[in-house]
């Protein structure tokens, strides 16, 4: 006997006779498979910043039936199919379900939450070097070696009397 599906299962026993005995009475026994149950896999979903691309959710369910997915904070994220969306900062806590079919029971729901958070209002400036000039130079036109890291463009002097713009890795006023 091979089980195929969580029901009733009847199975009758026959034995037809031969020219010595007579045909038994056939006897049936009938037996309940019950459904199996199942787990769901979900991992914790990583921190992200408000504004930045929607998160793919992935989990599984032991039985290999789809996983459904919903967010309880609806105010700080939403899931469409298997996408969460970011609406504000907050904490995002989105329910793995999977309610079971004919042969399996449903799963324990699963909930994670992560948090919305936002860019750094700051990000750290890009730092500047340059050689001093010799004494006098303020009041000529010169040229100076200026390093920069991050993308620096310009800057102004301390006393604000002289700007200069960053042009080809040299300092021009």
């Amino acid at each position: 006997v091979t089980i195929v599906n969580a029901g009733t299962c009847s199975i009758t026993a026959t034995q037809a006779g031969n020219t010595i005995y007579a045909a038994a009475t056939p006897v049936m026994r009938t037996f309940m498979v019950n459904q199996r149950p199942q787990t769901i896999t979900f991992a914790p979903p990583a921190n992200v910043v408000l504004g930045s691309a929607g998160l793919i959710l992935e989990a599984t369910a032991s039985s290999g039936l789809q996983v459904a997915f919903a967010s309880t904070t609806a105010s700080v994220c939403t899931v469409i199919g298997i996408t969460a969306t970011f609406l504000a900062t907050g904490t995002c806590s989105i329910t793995a379900t999977q309610a079971g079919n004919m042969n399996y029971l449903a799963a324990t729901p699963v909930m994670r939450s992560l948090t919305v958070g936002t860019a750094p209002a700051n990000p750290a400036a890009p730092a500047i070097s340059a050689a001093p000039l010799p004494a006098g130079m303020a009041i000529k036109p010169y040229s100076a070696t200026l390093a920069a890291s991050g993308g620096a463009r310009s800057f102004c002097s301390r006393a604000g009397a002289a700007c200069a713009q960053f042009v080809s890795q040299r300092l021009r006023r």
